[in-house]
């Protein structure tokens, strides 16, 4: 069985720059599965299975919000502000033009070609509209015979979703693509292969209303999903009135209408469920993901070597320019050198990011995951865990389900991140309640997760339940940090002043959350991050300082080389990402900004449920500049910007403006010195009308009644976008914000003042819960005071075990890399030895793809040049003497052959000598 990968990917508002990158990864794998295929040929030729990495893929991306809304005034209503009737529009917005124009773009680029034009199929469907790409070959590599088992051609389908037919956001994409890949499309597949009859009854009674389900015996998704038809419909006739009720009911009602299980005796679903779902996976990607074969290969390798592994996430490497880039570069690195190493040796990651990993279908599947991932928040914690962090989310249900979720480091993939501080901070606003929540609900349900995951132990999640605590604290110690270091670089400022400013500075933070819009918190944060930043540099001094007059003796010198030697060692052991550790310094710097005051900001807005990145900008073109500019000018990240990079700042700029996307001007106006119409330039820089002019749909094909049925019957149960929240959901969130953010807030101010007391009483008391302890290979000893011996051992025990998980993992990894790598010194000594072995086809990849790419070429000149032989001989039987001068001028025209030419399994050898007697060979 060859496994197959489904791509999906969900946009949105995505620059250029970006589709194409998606775009690019897209080309190159299909590039490769034409050269793994013709490879894989010779294994099926010589009677042997092909390779079980090998695999086949089909891309889909499902596009929100993807046609342009059309509007009216509302007559007779008065009122200072216009009111306008919205309804759906049946022309796609700028960015699927710029989708569009990006694949032919793409294509020619990738394929070096003039012209190259696909066909492109359009179908009309309930949620929308889709367009669909059959990635063929290049452009005269498509005449290799292919045998029919591993002839599946690979599509790129794009799936436009229209926001009245179907809901936005990501997590209702996939739910989109799980039900309609994992359950629709096997079983609409499969089933052919043994009830062909059946499906065309079903097709006639999808065509009579659907009303006799009974008939239906194939077990397929139409069958199941049908029981819920007249409850649906039922449903959808009065308004959608109670619709957690009504949807709670469907779900109880239907013993299977989600498809996730099919009918176990029906043969096709059997077949699907023990042979094909095991290895059906689908990759997750964001619409900005750059990421190579050989990283698919490997994310497949750890799925195929253990069947318990529900999914596998690789190594993101941030993309980008400026300060706020560097910063996430590193952090980037070491947590996936510390941390995501640890979980995977000591347990499981408990998060699979939604921009590259691989899940299983079987593990998607599960009835305990995907009804409860389709569900509806009812609390205000199930907000923050299923709206705010969808990937966090799955990747819970999955380890609650007993699946592994594993992290391959020899897979990287790029992303762009953000590049602005206040982009920066709304994206961390969603991520951080949902970490916090998501770890909180496996930390409640210990024993079960521990019960149910064979591979999560207690101790795992004692480790997890430490981390979780010391993340609501680490702004009290970041705050007594920058005390400390205040007193120790400036003896003469009085610590009550000292401390009196620090709790000033984050005093105004924490009003500010409460009472200020999010753009004046933004600014009010961007302002105390700069003061922060400074006043790190007196930490750095401080530390210098305690260094120096100790004489390297002292707890606080101590710790610090510690926790710096590990990173180092940490980058040593990551050769290709060592370039990283030089950002550490900008880390040191915004150890403030990101571990206090961002987690300020993150629980002070719990409430707010926004997407804060891409968020829709048809009317805040003015306001995201002015957000630009004072980030730009007010944070730390800004400061470093304006002084050092002016151009970067100037590509934030554009790169934050993503309301409409860039539209080439004609050069011919410049000339002429007409004035840009934007309207007129809207496909003029195509070649190809056919393309770029979709928006026009009226000429697309509806699709079958059997896909139709499917679609009618999963919107109504969860895509409705009619379908409301809750309406106390709001207060919820509110006061869940308000309980949260009050014993945030008291948990810092105890342990601050708890610290602080025993300080001050210490000093007060001539350092009576002071211990003296012999220096190291010195004769005098250092005063230690119990706190920092507390803080130190247990923070130090939590680095050295994540120490101990990176060695581990960094073998687990090597021993990867070395058994899927062949070492071509080796290969050739083995073949030395045993001249009877004939090297792998695969072993020929430069010569294969040298003679594919010339192929035309050489078969032509192979031609004329065996034609030219031809005549040439003729000719000197009736001439057998020739002028010199007509030698001259043919020298180095044409060629003599005095060889042979064969034609080898392989390749094409050929060899000759031309008029100079010089042998050459092809």
């Amino acid at each position: 069985m060859i496994p197959f990968i489904y791509l999906c990917a969900t946009m949105w508002h995505e620059t250029e720059q970006e589709m194409r990158t998606l775009l690019r990864s897209i080309f190159r794998l299909n590039e490769h599965q034409f050269e793994t295929t013709y490879l894989q040929n010779f294994r099926i030729g010589g009677n042997k299975q092909p390779d079980e990495t090998y695999f086949q893929f089909e891309a889909h991306i499902f596009f929100d919000d993807a046609f342009k809304e059309n509007k009216e005034k509302i007559k007779g209503v008065k009122s200072k502000q216009t009111e306008w009737k919205r309804y759906p529009g049946k022309e796609v917005n700028d960015f699927v033009k710029q989708f569009i124009k990006c694949v032919e773009d793409t294509a020619r680029s990738y394929y070096d070609v003039n012209i190259f034009n696909p066909k492109v199929d359009k179908f009309i469907t309930p949620y929308g509209a889709r367009l669909e790409w059959t990635l063929e070959s290049p452009p005269g590599r498509n005449e290799e015979h292919i045998e029919e088992c591993l002839n599946i051609p690979c599509r790129l389908i794009l799936h436009l979703k229209d926001k009245f037919l179907v809901r936005n956001k990501k997590r209702w994409s996939q739910v989109m693509y799980m039900y309609y890949l994992l359950s629709f499309i096997p079983t609409a597949k499969y089933k052919t292969d043994f009830e062909p009859k059946t499906r065309e009854e079903n097709a006639s009674q999808n065509q009579d209303g659907l009303q006799n389900n009974s008939q239906n015996q194939d077990g397929t998704i139409t069958n199941l999903l049908n029981q819920n038809e007249s409850q649906a419909n039922l449903q959808s006739q009065e308004g959608l009135q109670n619709n957690s009720q009504n949807q709670e009911g469907l779900r109880k009602n239907s013993q299977n209408q989600d498809g996730s299980k099919t009918n176990p005796q029906s043969p096709a679903s059997k077949r699907y469920e023990t042979k094909i779902a095991p290895k059906t996976f689908i990759l997750a990607l964001d619409g900005d993901v750059d990421f190579k074969p050989d990283a698919v290969h490997r994310l497949l390798e750890r799925m195929l070597k253990n069947d318990e592994v529900g999914a596998a996430c690789g190594r993101i490497i941030p993309m980008g320019t400026g300060p706020v880039v560097w910063y996430q570069k590193f952090e980037y690195a070491v947590s996936h050198w510390l941390q995501k190493a640890t979980e995977h040796v000591y347990g499981c990651v408990l998060c699979s990011p939604g921009c590259f990993s691989l899940f299983r279908a079987s593990a998607l599947m599960s009835d305990d995951v995907i009804k409860i991932y389709t569900g509806n928040p009812s609390t205000a914690l199930e907000c923050i865990q299923f709206d705010q962090g969808e990937d966090r989310w799955l990747s819970t249900l999955l380890l609650k389900q007993g699946f592994k979720l594993e992290y391959t480091a020899a897979s990287d993939a790029y992303t762009y991140v953000p590049e602005g501080f206040f982009e920066f901070f709304n994206q961390r606003r969603r991520w951080s309640p949902s970490t916090l929540a998501n770890i909180f609900e496996i930390i409640l349900n210990i024993s079960s997760v521990s019960n149910a995951n064979n591979f999560i132990s207690k101790p795992y999640l004692f480790y997890h339940s430490f981390l979780f605590v010391s993340s609501f604290i680490t702004p009290g110690t970041i705050f007594l940090m920058i005390l400390g270091a205040t007193n120790l670089a400036f003896p003469g400022i009085p610590i009550w002043l000292a401390f009196l400013i620090n709790i000033t500075l984050i005093g105004v933070v924490m009003l500010s959350c409460v009472l200020a819009d999010q753009e004046r918190q933004l600014n009010i944060i961007a302002v105390i991050s700069s003061i922060y930043a400074l006043m790190m540099i007196v930490v750095l001094f401080g530390l210098i300082l305690d260094a120096v007059r100790s004489e390297f003796c002292s707890v606080t010198t101590y710790f610090f080389c510690y926790v710096a030697g590990i990173f180092l060692l940490a980058a040593i052991l990551h050769p290709r990402e060592m370039i990283n550790i030089i950002y550490g310094a900008l880390y040191f710097l915004a150890v403030p900004t990101t571990s206090m005051l961002m987690l300020i900001y993150a629980l002070g807005n719990l409430h707010v449920t926004s997407w804060g990145t891409r968020e829709s900008n048809k009317v805040k073109k003015g306001k995201n500049l002015k957000v630009d500019e004072s980030d730009d000018n007010c944070s730390c990240f800004g400061l470093c910007r304006c002084s050092c990079m002016p151009r970067v700042a100037v590509k934030t700029k554009l790169r934050k403006d993503k309301s409409k996307p860039k539209k080439k001007e004609k050069t011919e106006k410049k000339k002429h010195g007409q004035k840009n119409d934007v309207k007129n330039n809207k496909t003029n820089n195509s070649k190809s009308s056919k393309v770029t002019r979709l928006e026009d749909l009226r000429n697309a094909e509806e699709v079958d009644e059997e896909e139709k049925a499917f679609w009618n019957n999963i919107i109504p149960l969860y895509l409705n976008p009619s379908i409301k929240e809750d309406k106390t959901l709001k207060k919820k969130l509110k006061s869940l914000r308000n309980g949260v953010y009050a014993g945030f807030i008291m948990m810092n101010l105890i342990y601050i003042t708890i610290v602080f007391v025993i300080t001050q009483t210490n000093e007060l008391n001539n350092d009576v819960f002071t211990i003296n302890l012999p220096c190291p290979y010195q004769t005098k000893t250092f005063a230690v005071d119990p706190i920092s011996v507390v803080f130190s051992i247990t923070f130090g025990f939590v680095l050295f075990s994540q120490l101990l998980g990176m060695l581990i993992h960094r073998y687990s990894t090597f021993t990867h890399v070395v058994s899927v790598s062949r070492i071509q010194w080796i290969w050739n000594g083995v073949c030395k030895k045993d001249k009877t072995k004939k090297p792998d086809p695969r072993h020929h990849n430069a010569v294969l793809n040298m003679f594919k790419e010339n192929r035309r070429s050489l078969k032509k000149s192979i031609r004329d040049l065996a034609m030219d032989h031809w005549n040439e001989c003729e000719t000197k039987k009736e001439e057998p003497e020739t002028d010199s001068d007509d030698q001259s001028d043919n020298k180095g025209r044409s060629f003599t052959f005095g060889g042979s030419m064969t034609r080898k399994k392989h390749g094409l050898g050929i060899s000759g000598r031309n008029d100079k007697d010089e042998t050459f060979h092809v």
